[in-house]
C-alpha cells in the first residue's frame, strides 16, 4: 500500500483519537448538563425552554439543538434525570477518548521514572 493511500481510520486507529462526531456529542451532553443544574428561572434554562412559533424559511436546517440531544440521550444512554447529579452525569457524558488513557499512562510511567530515581540517589547517597 502506497502511503498516500492510509486509511483515516487506521491512522487514528495508531495515534489512539476519537472521532469528531465522537467529541461533538460528549461536549454537547456536557453543556446540557450545565444547563440542567441551573435555576429554573436562569437566562440559559429559559432560552433552552423556549419555543418559537414560527415557520422556518424554505431551505433552513431542520434539525434543532434539541433534536440533536435526544439522538446524543439515545446514543450514549443516559437520561435527562442523570444530568442533575455532576459526578454522574460527567462519567456518563465522557466519551471513552483514548487519549486521555494515553496520556494518563504517560503520567504514570513519568511518576515511576521520577520515583526510581528519587529512590536510586538515596541508596547512592547512603555509601557517599
Amino acid at each position: 500500500m502506497r502511503v498516500d493511500q492510509i486509511n483515516k481510520e487506521d491512522v487514528k486507529a495508531v495515534i489512539q483519537v476519537v472521532t469528531v462526531q465522537l467529541k461533538m456529542r460528549e461536549q454537547r451532553l456536557r453543556w446540557y448538563g450545565y444547563e440542567m443544574r441551573r435555576p429554573p428561572n436562569h437566562p440559559i434554562r429559559e432560552a433552552m425552554e423556549f419555543e418559537a412559533h414560527w415557520k422556518r424559511p424554505r431551505g433552513a436546517l431542520k434539525k434543532r439543538w434539541r433534536n440533536a440531544i435526544k439522538t446524543d440521550f439515545a446514543e450514549a444512554k443516559v437520561t435527562a434525570e442523570d444530568a442533575v447529579d455532576r459526578r454522574k452525569w460527567r462519567r456518563l457524558a465522557r466519551m471513552a477518548d483514548p487519549a486521555t488513557a494515553r496520556d494518563q499512562r504517560k503520567e504514570k510511567e513519568e511518576e515511576f521514572k521520577c520515583l526510581f530515581w528519587q529512590e536510586f540517589c538515596t541508596i547512592i547517597s547512603k555509601y557517599h
